[in-house]
């Protein structure tokens, strides 16, 4: 399961990111790494971008990058 296809306000595991190694270093900037959690908290409307809450920030990502984040649910 990818981080895209969570439900709103669901818990889950990271568990791989499939992105090139810049984007990777990106994302762990963000709070966006390997073992962490994440929590999809409102989608936009139209497709528009998601708004994960994940290492205590509150991140917008588009749905491309969203999908390439493999996801574990928690409960």
């Amino acid at each position: 399961m990818n981080a895209s296809e969570l439900k709103i306000h669901q818990y889950a595991i990271i568990k791989k990111i499939n992105i090139s190694k810049n984007d990777k270093k990106r994302f762990f900037y963000l709070g966006i790494y390997v073992g962490g959690t994440i929590q999809l908290m409102r989608v936009a409307p139209f497709q528009g971008p998601y708004l994960f809450s994940c290492s205590d920030n509150e991140i917008m990502l588009r749905k491309k990058d969203a999908s390439c984040i493999e996801v574990e649910v928690i409960g």
